[in-house]
């Protein structure tokens, strides 16, 4: 498996990681109880810019490849990618709610609740999609020089999102500070 690939999985993986600690976290504001809001706020937005502003990012240059090399599976592609797009909308969503919480405005707690069932189940689904049909086929059909051209690209974004991730972040959580 490709050095690429590899990190694809391991970034589902710490994904998966911070999901069920944002659940676990949540789970005392279900039975009534005060949540750690800011912690909630700090994993949500370690999700939010990680996942969609390194991690899509990453997606986006091997199923771009894949469909070079793969024409078949190209309609399936444009799907998937249109799938980050709809995960960012409810990733923004489920943020802002966290955000107007730590801000003293109270959400009813089913509505909050609702939130973060449909994004953590909407990003597992999405991830075990990639998993299962996508990622098979990136393994099968890009070649070695592929994959490193895969990982120079990767390296470029990292280093032009660095710059940007505090600013991006305030904006997706709703911040007003510099």
């Amino acid at each position: 498996m490709s050095k690429g690939l590899e990190d694809l999985y391991t970034d589902h993986a710490n994904i998966r990681a911070l999901l069920q600690l944002l659940e676990s976290e949540m789970e005392r504001y279900r039975i009534g109880g005060v949540p750690d809001v800011e912690l909630l706020r700090s994993m949500m937005n370690d999700i939010v810019v990680f996942q969609n502003l390194v991690h899509h990012s990453k997606e986006d240059l091997v199923f771009d490849r894949l469909m070079q090399r793969d024409p078949a599976s190209a309609e399936a592609i444009r799907d998937l990618l249109t799938e980050h797009a709809r995960l960012a909308i409810v990733s923004h969503r489920f943020a802002a709610a966290l955000s107007d919480v730590a801000n003293g405005i109270e959400l009813p707690r089913g509505w909050l609740d609702q939130l973060l069932s449909e994004y953590v189940t909407a990003v597992r689904s999405h991830m075990e999609m990639e998993e299962k049909e996508f990622f098979p086929r990136a393994a099968d059909h890009l070649t070695d020089a592929d994959w490193r051209e895969i990982d120079a690209l990767i390296k470029s974004i990292k280093d032009l999102r660095i710059s940007t991730t505090v600013a991006e972040t305030q904006l997706w959580l709703g911040s007003q500070e510099p």
